[in-house]
């Protein structure tokens, strides 16, 4: 179940924003959390500044987003009535990139960080789901 999803839309002072999900984050008792390599190092030391420890995840964006799929096709999600991020996940492009691999991203000058944020969400929270990739 997702209770809060955040967003924080430009401009923002990136140290304000980790701090305010940090608190929330302790406000549900959660200490350790997974991201994409989103901005390389620079999350893991930000949230261990406020005690929140941040790995991150094994599979890229993408390769989650590929991987979700099955949950949605099986009907095994119900969304929040977030718009912003219903319009996220409908606008994502699925193509097949270089050796065959599937590429899903956001449309040039579109953002996807709610879709990202519920799909990684859904990725850790199914492990024996058929079709969902574990490493």
């Amino acid at each position: 179940m997702l209770d809060v999803l955040l967003e924080f839309r430009s401009p923002f002072d990136p140290d304000d924003v980790v701090k305010q999900i940090s608190d929330t984050l302790k406000q549900w008792g959660i200490s350790e959390t997974v991201a994409d390599a989103y901005a390389a190092g620079w999350p893991i030391s930000s949230f261990a500044k406020h005690g929140i420890t941040l790995t991150h995840a094994s599979l890229n964006k993408s390769e989650i987003y590929v991987n979700v799929v099955p949950l949605f096709t099986s009907a095994r999600v119900r969304l929040l009535n977030i718009q912003r991020m219903v319009d996220q996940l409908c606008g994502l492009k699925r193509k097949v990139g270089q050796g065959g691999r599937e590429i899903v991203d956001h449309p040039r000058n579109a953002h996807d960080d709610l879709a990202n944020s519920v799909c990684g969400l859904l990725w850790r929270l199914s492990p024996s789901v058929p079709g969902i990739i574990r490493r």
